[in-house]
């Protein structure tokens, strides 16, 4: 495992030291990608709609429970086109359990799929 640290802390540490040299390794420092893993943002759906067919995580409610739900749900784009916000239509293609359970359920966000988990992140 390597041993990451964040770009902020090193600047912290050469502008306390400051020398003649510091500067330069500041920018250079800044340039530098962040170890901060990128996560992905909710997108809801009164925002924007995905573009492809895929599938996605995607969190849904029912009007009869309060709870709100986390699952994965097909996205199919329809040829239904709508003018007023300039997009296709979609549906979300939730399963038959959820269907047949929590009928007049809807999607309120989504988001793409993570990466799959690799083993040594090489496979």
């Amino acid at each position: 495992m390597s041993d990451l640290v964040e770009r902020d802390a090193v600047i912290d540490a050469i502008e306390r030291v400051r020398n003649n040299h510091a500067y330069d390794e500041i920018e250079e420092i800044q340039k530098l990608p962040s170890v901060t893993p990128s996560r992905p943002m909710w997108i809801p759906v009164s925002e924007r709609l995905p573009e492809e067919y895929g599938e996605y995580l995607i969190t849904w409610k029912n009007p009869k429970y309060p709870k709100t739900y986390i699952g994965i749900c097909e996205c199919e784009i329809t040829d239904v086109y709508d003018h007023e916000h300039n997009r296709f239509e979609v549906e979300w293609l939730f399963d038959g359990y959820i269907t047949t359970a929590y009928p007049d359920s809807y999607v309120v966000a989504w988001q793409p799929l993570p990466e799959p988990y690799q083993k040594g992140g090489k496979e």
